[in-house]
């Protein structure tokens, strides 16, 4: 009995010494990786120190690592700037958008904006008294300074598109980097005294490329073919074109067959005239719900099927190629072929046009 005490308190000691084990392991991730986020933190320090003080719902700051793609404009000597004493820098013209703008840097902030104690920085398209009058520019506008020891960028702009108009010629950041900020080298924006600003600029041209979806539901077609048995020496019968929501139409027609159909069917197909085919654009399509319909002297016994398909330039051809029997068109006791004519009827109850711009 003493011995199985002695075994079970060995076990039990063993799963205690188990727990702890498994409970310090786990107090040992934690740490590690509260350290690691300690060091990640520390190495961002320096890029984000400044730049959320002027922060607001507006206004996005961040961090990336591709350059300003529209223009950049670098200092050799931010403080030789300084000393000449000058509240702006302006740039030289660039051009963006098909249009020609300068970027206007005030080394020590505009304080009118709300800048001071920071650098401001500011877009302006130049020359505006040759833009035509009512002129309006729409753009999104991206602010850049450089953090050149790690390959990085400061990205600052508003969330919002910004109009370029007679009464509002300039658009910027008062507060695009505190000057403490910047001037600390250890920070890395202004690094032997050197530095590189710049902005990208997307003008945005309301509905330049536009195309407007419309929907017609009304039209009709009849065709009456006369003398059809000499029509059936020809593979197919076309008839006169004829226009619905804005598209040429017309009907094809197999007197034998066609296909599936050989000899056995009439073949009927509602197809896009040639013109329209051919001025349908790379990708336009046109939908058409319409009602195929060979029509009895007893109306009863029309012979109806319903088509609802989009047509392209690659199908301009739709329809049915087992729409009826032969041998039902051509019994005298049928009721299709009165006195060797054939009456069609197309009913569109759905028919699509596309208008583009340009």
């Amino acid at each position: 009995m003493e011995e199985k005490q002695r075994m079970r308190m060995r076990m039990m000691l063993l799963e205690e010494d188990d727990i702890k084990k498994k409970s310090n392991n786990k107090y040992t991730t934690t740490l590690l990786l509260c350290l690691l986020s300690c060091v990640v933190l520390v190495q961002l320090m320096p890029l984000l120190n400044g730049i959320s003080s002027s922060s607001s719902d507006s206004i996005y700051r961040g961090l990336r690592n591709d350059p300003p793609s529209t223009y950049a404009l670098n200092l050799d000597s931010y403080s030789k700037l300084v000393s000449t004493g000058a509240e702006t820098y302006e740039s030289d013209v660039f051009q963006s958008g098909g249009y020609n703008w300068t970027l206007t840097l005030y080394p020590k902030g505009k304080t009118r904006d709300g800048g001071a104690d920071h650098i401001s920085l500011y877009l302006k398209p130049y020359n505006t008294k040759s833009l035509p009058q009512g002129w309006e520019i729409l753009t999104k506008i991206s602010f850049f300074v450089q953090n050149k020891p790690r390959n990085k960028y400061l990205v600052v702009e508003e969330k919002e598109v910004q109009r370029f108009n007679a009464a509002k010629t300039e658009w910027g950041i008062g507060k695009l980097i505190q000057l403490s900020t910047f001037s600390n080298e250890n920070n890395g924006y202004l690094m032997g005294d050197k530095c590189q600003f710049g902005a990208e600029v997307l003008v945005l041209k309301p509905n330049p490329n536009s195309e407007q979806l419309s929907f017609f539901d009304k039209g009709n077609f009849n065709w009456t073919m006369l003398h059809f048995s000499r029509l059936e020496e020809s593979r197919f019968v076309y008839s006169d074109e004829f226009t619905v929501a804005e598209s040429n139409w017309k009907v094809r027609v197999a007197p034998k067959g066609d296909g599936d159909g050989w000899r056995n069917y009439l073949s009927i197909y509602l197809e896009l005239s040639e013109t329209t085919t051919q001025s349908l654009r790379v990708n336009e399509k046109v939908y058409a719900r319409a009602s195929i319909v060979v029509r009895n002297i007893n109306p009863s016994k029309n012979i109806q099927r319903q088509l609802g398909k989009w047509y392209s330039r690659e199908v301009p051809s739709l329809g049915f190629q087992q729409f009826m029997s032969l041998a039902d068109l051509h019994s005298p006791s049928k009721g299709y072929l009165v006195g060797d004519r054939l009456t069609l009827e197309i009913h569109f109850h759905l028919v699509s046009k596309t208008h583009y711009i340009p």
